[in-house]
């Protein structure tokens, strides 16, 4: 906040509180003021003549007032549905704690919804065990749970829910699990009511939206979705343990979202996403492919955040595959996303951990993940980010790891993405591992300038079949071009009975999304570089391997110092 707003802001104040000083004065002496016309007003919370609860306050407000809170704790399970402005004396001075949801932000299936701003709170200790949107979709309560700390529901026929605005602020330690589950239409062993494995999302353990979300100077931490200690493991999907923004957009400035949790656990956990944000539209369920989403961050941090899966399911049931993922510690940004810009922002220290003994569950994109539209992205940093996968089937080579994927075009400039770990282990079959950035679109072309990928590693293990770890550095099967570009100093390894070792700096050929796979390097550097396998392990191209029909394409760069050899298929 400006120095000139602060003075603005506090002449308003002063002006009001007058104002509603000499309206009471007049009252008590029986004489009555001329009509003004209506204008915002402000509204206290604790102190002498304000209302004793922030409900209360709320209640009494009109659209375009201001309720000010004063320091102290107050009660949580507070609904918003007119268009107010909620300011607190500063987050560690003003908490509002607890409640199903802290705040609710909206109607469920309204014809309009309000426009909110939040400065100056805490929101904590939220406990959501069910949503409006339960009965709705999944038919009974409790079966669809979002937004622990504050939830925005969807407005008429799926449309954007309330537009908020949170500053100054801490989201903290609220937490989003469904208390039961309703069925999926997929078979899986359990003893599920009608044979089938239950449907229970879990979004957004600090905020779940529908609707526009902008954050500035704010920190989600500590939140989570799924699965918590002294809780059982009811949620199948647990998406966005910090933010779940689901359609109207999403903007952080200046904020931090840390230290936040999404775990699928059994018997029902099957899907675990955006441990720090999820944000996009599903393909799937209510609301499937309605709407879409906008992706703002700069000058922001996005560390310390997990998704967790763990499950006894097996790979396949009645015929048929049943999916398991751990996906995104970080940032998972889903379908219809036009474009996601990322400015000045470090993407650090971020978890994804898969443990299926019994079925095929990958542990995918530590950092992040753009699974649609253009990436716009500058002077930020993807790095230290884990994925470590236990699998009992593995679907082989390239299934898991990697911690940056871009399922679209798009520019990646003046960044640095180093030092992630990628591992996958599966004793019993063949396992698969790629490395750092991973890139998956043959329609459209990623170009990265100007930045460096040096440090990462991507290591598998299998003692019975193919171990195959792919781009320790870079992984690509689509359309990729590094201008300027360091690949420096990643390496891979493979320990297995059999099985491959490929492009320590780069792997390019078609895996999941080409042909056509295009590489081009223009004034870059692939050098110590270095790929390494256990007996029975074909090792290949320490700088880079690329596998037929994909092409690649050398402007003034330099591939030198790797092992083993330089290129293979150049």
């Amino acid at each position: 906040m400006s120095g000139a707003w602060r003075k603005w802001a506090g002449k308003r104040w002063r002006a009001l509180a007058a104002g509603g000083t000499a309206a009471a004065a007049a009252a008590a002496a029986g004489l009555t003021l001329a009509a003004q016309p209506a204008q915002a007003a402000a509204v206290c919370v604790a102190g002498g003549g304000c209302y004793p609860t922030i409900q209360a306050a709320v209640n009494a407000a009109h659209a375009g007032d201001t309720i000010t809170i004063g320091a102290g704790t107050f009660a949580g399970g507070i609904t918003i549905t007119k268009s107010i402005h909620l300011h607190g004396a500063g987050a560690g001075s003003t908490t509002i704690r607890g409640g199903g949801h802290v705040l609710t932000i909206g109607t469920y299936d309204a014809k309009t919804e309000p426009t909110v701003s939040i400065s100056g709170v805490t929101i904590t200790g939220g406990l959501a065990r069910s949503s409006p949107e339960s009965v709705a979709f999944n038919g009974e309560d409790g079966a669809w749970a979002e937004g622990g700390g504050i939830e925005v529901p969807p407005g008429r026929d799926f449309g954007n829910g309330a537009t908020v605005t949170i500053s100054d602020s801490v989201i903290t330690g609220n937490r989003v699990n469904p208390s039961t589950g309703s069925p999926s239409g997929i078979a899986c062993p359990g003893g599920f009511p009608k044979g089938q494995c239950p449907f229970a999302p879990a979004y957004g353990g600090g905020i779940g939206t529908w609707g526009a979300l902008t954050l500035i100077r704010t920190t989600v931490t500590d939140n989570s979705a799924g699965a918590a200690p002294g809780q059982p493991g009811t949620a199948s999907d647990a998406d966005g343990g910090g933010i779940y923004s689901r359609q109207g957009g999403l903007t952080l400035d200046d904020a931090v979202v840390t230290g936040n949790h999404t775990t699928a656990a059994a018997p029902v956990g099957r899907f675990a996403e955006g441990g720090g944000i999820w944000a996009g539209v599903p393909d799937f369920g209510p609301g499937a492919n309605v709407g879409h989403e906008t992706v703002v961050i700069k000058d922001s941090r996005i560390s310390g955040n997990s998704v967790r899966l763990s499950t006894g399911l097996p790979a396949t049931y009645g015929g048929k595959a049943v999916s398991l993922v751990a996906n995104t510690g970080g940032i998972k940004v889903n379908l219809n996303t036009p474009v996601t810009t990322v400015q000045n922002t470090v993407i650090s220290g971020n978890l994804a951990v898969s443990t299926t003994p019994n079925g095929n569950g990958d542990a995918i994109d530590a950092g992040m993940n753009v699974s649609a539209g253009s990436l716009n992205m500058s002077g930020s940093v993807v790095s230290g980010n884990r994925t470590i996968s236990e699998a009992g089937v593995s679907e082989g080579v390239g299934s898991s790891g990697s911690a940056f994927e871009v399922d679209g075009g798009g520019t990646i400039s003046d960044s640095r993405i180093t030092d992630n770990y990628s591992f996958e282990d599966s004793p019993h079959s063949a396992a698969g591992v790629s490395g750092a950035l991973g890139i998956f679109d043959d329609s459209s072309l990623l170009t990265v300038r100007d930045s460096v990928i040096t440090g990462n590693t991507a290591s598998v293990k299998s003692s019975t079949g193919s171990a195959d770890v792919q781009g320790a550095g870079v992984f690509n099967d689509g359309l990729l071009a590094l201008v300027n570009v360091t690949v420096s100093g990643n390496s891979g390894t493979a320990t297995g009975p059999a099985g491959t070792a490929q492009g320590g700096g780069i792997w390019n050929g078609a895996n999941v999304t080409g042909p056509p796979v295009r590489l081009t390097l223009q004034h870059t550097t692939v050098t110590r570089n270095s790929m390494a396998g256990s007996h029975g392990v074909t090792v290949q191209g320490g700088g880079l391997f690329s596998a037929k029909p994909a092409t690649v394409t050398l402007k003034d760069s330099l591939i030198a110092g790797n092992t083993p050899g330089q290129c293979t298929g150049c």
